[in-house]
């Protein structure tokens, strides 16, 4: 991935955020900076939906509109805690298709965790058992 646009500085050089492009995905997005750190992402995808997510170390806020329809999740130490409204039926999202497609490449440990960051304990069991 490698990421094109605008980033934006403070006076002691430190990058605060910025205003890019990123590839292959084709998403454009505004992201803000504390020092060091991404604490704020503005995104919206190529073809369809957008999100924001507001974090800090492991915890999160994100709303997100994409093929899988609206929805808002908070995560706490990468796991998502709350996720509504709840998925109606996992195997048939773009998140779970991914998920699979990516099963023998990555690790059952990698797949686990990639789900449980953006969707809840039932979907991802449904959607991985």
């Amino acid at each position: 991935m490698w990421v094109a646009g605008l980033l934006l500085y403070d006076q002691t050089g430190q990058e605060r955020g910025g205003y890019v492009t990123f590839e292959p995905s084709g998403h454009v997005g505004l992201t803000l900076d504390n020092k060091g750190v991404m604490a704020a992402e503005f995104v919206a995808s190529s073809d369809v939906g957008a999100f924001i997510r507001l974090h800090t170390a492991d915890d999160a806020v994100e709303l997100r509109v994409d093929e899988d329809g609206p929805s808002i999740h908070a995560m706490r130490r990468k796991t998502v805690a709350f996720h509504e409204p709840a998925v109606e039926n996992p195997k048939s999202t773009e998140l779970c298709k991914g998920l699979l497609k990516e099963k023998g490449r990555v690790s059952t440990e990698q797949l686990w965790d990639a789900c449980r960051g953006r969707s809840s304990e039932p979907a991802c069991q449904a959607c991985l058992k």
